[in-house]
């Protein structure tokens, strides 16, 4: 026999052995049973998965909204800028700086109440970098936990 007859004959064997592997795993019910707590639990795990990235969404909107609600001039700011565009000079310059400076300092106020240093939050996640997916996943939620 040459090689190429070799070939496809151990083609066709590997074939027909996949093939009977195939036909035994569909027609056995224990196989079947392991599969469907597999498919199972992986459907449980994606839906504690969406749970999780639901929970971490509201909490950011939250916060969102503070900064946004922080940074937003209040009606007397906006009415001192209107008066001023009148007036552009110096002292319209003067209240804009400092219209800038209580936005910043409302902004700087509203990130620090709820959300911590930011220094402490990068060592946190710095740490995790060669740390298994269920101790990331532990700390995501304390740390959720900890901004509720």
């Amino acid at each position: 026999m040459t090689s190429e007859e070799e070939l496809s004959q151990d083609v066709r064997r590997v074939a027909s052995s996949v093939w009977s592997l195939i036909t035994l795993l569909i027609t056995s019910g224990a196989f079947r049973l392991v599969l469907s707590d597999i498919l199972v639990t992986a459907r449980d795990v994606l839906a504690d998965i969406a749970e999780d990235i639901a929970k971490l969404a509201s909490i950011i909107e939250v916060r969102a909204e503070q900064v946004e609600a922080a940074v937003r001039p209040t009606d007397t700011e906006l009415a001192a800028i209107k008066d001023q565009e009148g007036n552009a000079g110096v002292s319209a310059l003067e209240d804009h700086v400092k219209v800038g400076q209580s936005m910043q300092e409302r902004t700087t106020e509203a990130t620090s109440t709820g959300v911590g240093s930011r220094a402490r939050h990068k060592s946190t996640w710095d740490g995790l970098e060669n740390k298994s997916p269920d101790r990331i996943r532990e700390t995501a939620l304390n740390r959720i936990t900890e901004v509720n």
